[in-house]
């Protein structure tokens, strides 16, 4: 992902091999943690480390303020407005063209749509950045922070969505 790491931490050593890992990844891990169990918010990659470590260290896992940071978000009044834009983000991305699903770390989004309204507002953006502008203003971001999102983004929704989160602040 292009964003720089905001902090590295040394939980421990274990006594794991690869090969261990990899058999509890396979066979418990990816069961828990799959696409339709992703939640933004619940149930993310945080929750997926944190069960990583706890499976090398023998129980210890991640600090609860890094795998809660999704509700801890939400329980301050800017989490509360996000709330709803980041639940359509997510039906947005569960209901992709070709049945892609969610995938929340790659760019896989569904091919752009027709240029349409969104609450009233017309993209004004064309060329490349016209789907990424469309897919903002559907989840609700006004029309010109989807534009300079997806402007300064190099095609990445990912990118162009955080982008349109933070511009708001």
């Amino acid at each position: 992902m292009p964003v720089p790491v905001a902090q590295t931490m040394v939980l421990g050593e274990t006594r794991k091999t690869r090969d261990e890992l990899e058999a509890y990844i396979n066979s418990v891990l990816a069961l828990e943690h799959c696409e339709q169990n992703y939640n933004l918010l619940n149930h993310n990659c945080n929750h997926y480390a944190n069960d990583v470590a706890k499976f090398l260290l023998e129980g210890k896992g991640l600090p609860d303020h890094i795998v809660n940071f999704g509700q801890d978000a939400l329980s301050t009044p800017q989490g509360q407005q996000l709330r709803g834009m980041i639940e359509g983000m997510e039906r947005n991305m569960r209901q992709g063209a070709g049945g892609s699903g969610l995938n929340p770390f790659g760019n896989n989004m569904p091919s752009p749509a027709p240029v349409a309204s969104f609450n009233g507002q017309q993209p004004a953006a064309t060329g490349p950045d016209a789907g990424i502008v469309a897919q903002l203003m559907e989840m609700g971001f006004p029309a010109e922070r989807c534009q300079h999102a997806a402007a300064n983004c190099g095609g990445d929704f990912d990118l162009a969505l955080a982008l349109a989160i933070s511009s708001g602040d």
